[in-house]
């Protein structure tokens, strides 16, 4: 039989300051299996993950689980294996080992907590891609049939320049819009003062823009009266909507596939994981 005062013996009694207050570190769960135990510490609850998440005590045990489930398994990674990842981490975000010394600091962890905390990671990874990713395969035959069931259009799009042409004073607006309305004067576009051009997905387009749609590319769009003049579009280039293939909507495809099926296996083997082990909160 567990009990609080049995596991003081063993724990480290180092000072946590939390609002200004001196508390002495607390057991706040035990999680024991065939494969050894777990204690979970108020600190350990307090403390934020490597990458700053703030951690539950729902979470904590459930990482615990794995970590002895893994140990069961024997998937728990090496000295080598945390070595190399740490290689890794310091070379993507172009780190030296010194300021990979003060991350860890800076979250609350010397270097050997840093480190075992990568090894705990990577197990708990490792044990994820045993468990549950390798659940999460998806035959081809499912991808094609939910390809066919539900396709996809990629939406035109227009690509498109814009000019404002300012009411004439010397002439009356309807003279004004008769002359932009010619269409060999619109061509001439050079004669115009052009905005940068844009893209515009052809649903974005509001309701009186739609004419966009009815342009040529190079042609000028018959003038429209706003505020403080006439203004023109002209279409530079269109891309027509298309149905994607196959092959581009495949990782999309089985992303969505996975998604419900994953809960399930989570489910499962979370549910495999508190059956094989004993939880014990204070």
């Amino acid at each position: 039989m567990y009990n609080k005062s049995f596991f003081l013996g063993i724990l480290l009694f180092s000072p946590y300051v939390y609002s200004g207050l001196i508390t002495i570190d607390t057991i706040k769960a035990i999680v024991s299996s065939k494969e050894g135990t777990k204690i979970v510490t108020q600190s350990d609850i307090y403390r934020p993950t490597l990458s700053g998440e703030s951690q539950t005590l729902d979470n904590i045990l459930f990482e615990k689980a794995v970590m002895l489930d893994a140990k069961k398994h024997q998937i728990v990674a090496g000295d080598d294996a945390v070595e190399s990842y740490l290689e890794q981490i310091m070379s993507d975000n172009h780190l030296t080992p010194s300021q990979v010394r003060e991350l860890f600091r800076s979250g609350g962890y010397t270097y050997d907590e840093g480190l075992k905390q990568l090894r705990d990671m990577q197990t708990i990874n490792s044990m994820m891609q045993f468990k549950v990713s390798s659940e999460l395969i998806i035959p081809r035959r499912e991808v094609e049939q939910y390809y066919q069931d539900n396709p996809f259009y990629d939406e035109a799009s227009y690509t498109v320049r814009r000019t404002l042409v300012p009411f004439a004073k010397d002439m009356t607006k309807e003279e004004q819009k008769e002359i932009l309305q010619d269409r060999t004067a619109r061509r001439k576009s050079e004669r115009f003062i052009w905005g940068d051009s844009f893209t515009v997905q052809e649903n974005d387009l509001a309701e009186e823009k739609k004419f966009i749609t009815k342009i040529s590319v190079s042609d000028v769009s018959e003038p429209q009266a706003v505020s403080g003049g006439f203004e023109l579009f002209q279409l530079i280039s269109k891309k027509e909507s298309r149905l994607l293939s196959l092959d581009e909507r495949y990782v999309e495809i089985v992303q969505i596939l996975q998604q419900p099926k994953y809960v399930d296996v989570m489910n499962k083997y979370r549910e495999e994981l508190f059956n094989s082990v004993s939880v014990i909160k204070f």
